[in-house]
């Protein structure tokens, strides 16, 4: 898979959970170009002990076309802090060409 570029993120938002908040997301295509996807996150306002399962989602051709990322090459599950999650983008879409690609994090 060579040339996705992630263009924009959309606003992060957390169901499920008072006063928790997603800020500063980044999402990079790992060089040399390849399919993993890096989404970087700030978890906060939920209480230290508290667990939430993070969920990304990306959308293409101006929001017409939806894929989810089941294949996280690591545990969804965190608690507030800094983060980030890996996406096998190829595993779940082979061949998959964009470049307009917005990526959504969410948390419940």
């Amino acid at each position: 898979m060579n040339k996705l570029t992630l263009f924009a993120i959309c606003a992060a938002t957390a169901f499920g959970a008072e006063a928790l908040t997603i800020e500063n997301v980044v999402a990079r295509q790992r060089l040399p170009w390849n399919a993993l996807v890096d989404v970087e996150f700030d978890l906060t306002g939920g209480a230290a002990d508290e667990k939430y399962v993070v969920e990304l989602t990306a959308t293409s051709a101006s929001g017409l076309k939806t894929y989810v990322a089941k294949s996280l090459l690591m545990d969804p599950v965190v608690g507030p802090g800094s983060h980030r999650l890996t996406w096998d983008l190829a595993s779940d879409y082979p061949n998959v060409r964009a470049d307009d690609f917005e990526i959504c994090v969410t948390a419940k």
